[in-house]
């Protein structure tokens, strides 16, 4: 079992500074990228969503015009 040794290093107050900055902004872009996947996700969800009613509108219509043409032809052949 190898055991792993720390090394304790003596930054200054300026270089404590920066990493310190340096990792907010590391915090920052993982913060955004998560919102922008989130923001990426509902924008591809309501896509489906608007697909889905668009094929139900369209199937209703199309049935709608079915009803229509078999009562059409109901009326014509009781015409004769």
């Amino acid at each position: 079992m190898a055991f792993q040794t720390t090394v304790r290093r003596n930054y200054t107050h300026a270089q404590q500074s920066s990493l310190l900055q340096a990792g907010r902004r590391a915090e920052e872009q993982r913060e955004d990228s998560v919102k922008r996947l989130a923001w990426e996700q509902m924008q591809m969800a309501n896509l489906r969503s608007e697909d889905r009613a668009e094929d139900k509108r369209f199937l209703r219509r199309r049935m709608q015009e079915q009803k229509e043409r078999e009562m059409e032809e109901a009326l014509i052949k009781v015409s004769f």
